[in-house]
């Protein structure tokens, strides 16, 4: 039985795509952070993390947590968008 995605589960996959595009522009136009310690390809994860934390801040039990799989397809989304634009834009 499908669920049905709530405000939190958009809201989540909003900040991931423009996280992925974010993360693009930003390395395209800096070049130099390609080589950081902390690959961009990564950054959306840290997206992620801070948008957990912040939620649960938020919601405080009124609301139900993110399941794995929308964070994973959020995550794995900002990923292949940042592939994809990487140069491009």
């Amino acid at each position: 039985m499908p669920t049905r995605l709530g405000l939190l589960d958009y809201a989540f996959f909003a900040l991931m795509l423009a996280a992925g595009v974010g993360t693009a522009l930003f390395v395209t136009r800096n070049p130099s952070w390609a080589d950081a310690g902390i690959p961009p390809i990564v950054w959306p994860i840290g997206v992620a993390f801070a948008f957990d934390l912040a939620s649960v801040a938020v919601r405080r039990g009124g609301m139900p947590p993110l399941a794995m799989p929308i964070r994973a397809v959020g995550v794995i989304g900002a990923m292949a968008l940042y592939t994809l634009l990487q140069g491009r834009l």
